[in-house]
């Protein structure tokens, strides 16, 4: 449990990867306390193993109908006294990813993008509430927190990432491109 955010498993049939919870557990254990207050849950579950109306239900995203069925996952706000919880369908997102999904660097972007998203949500709906479209509010929280997550565990790769980045520049430079297309002379 972290940060007092209880994480529940209800697959119904299906059998996830043995990665899927300690991946979610680390993530949330980088993330800064303030963001998680009321937040009480996070169930872990597959979208095959939802009931009749709710495979058929539909949430709106970006003024447009999404299946739920289809989705990777929902945040549900508090409502008459109950606390707010996000649910992560680990199966679609797993059947997205393939085989790619091995390696742990694509582990934490599968499941932490989703994750971070739902947060995103959770924390314009409590903490930081903005007049602007509710995904695009979601999509910027997730960036802000993955990137806080990735800086704190995969720190050794970003001096090879400001070396690269240097060596692109000065490429650019030597060679004259401008927008992926070399420049005419």
């Amino acid at each position: 449990m972290a940060h007092n955010v209880e994480i529940k498993e209800a697959y119904r049939g299906y059998v996830p990867p043995a990665w899927v919870r300690p991946t979610v557990e680390r993530i949330l254990s980088r993330v800064p306390d303030r963001y998680l207050l009321g937040l009480r849950t996070i169930v872990l579950t597959a979208a095959g193993g939802l009931s009749h109306d709710r495979r058929r239900a539909k949430t709106l995203s970006r003024k447009k109908k999404v299946k739920v069925r289809e989705s990777w996952g929902l945040y549900h706000q508090k409502w008459k006294g109950e606390p707010a919880w996000i649910e992560i369908f680990v199966d679609n997102i797993v059947s997205w990813y393939g085989r790619k999904i091995r390696l742990g660097l694509i582990r934490d972007l599968a499941i932490g993008g989703s994750l971070l998203h739902e947060l995103g949500h959770h924390i314009h709906a409590t903490r930081a509430p903005e007049f602007r479209e509710r995904e695009d509010v979601a999509e910027r929280w997730r960036a802000k927190l993955m990137g806080l997550y990735w800086m704190r565990r995969y720190w050794y790769f970003f001096p090879l990432v400001v070396v690269v980045y240097r060596l692109c520049k000065r490429l650019k430079r030597i060679f004259g491109f401008k927008r992926g297309k070399r420049a005419r002379k």
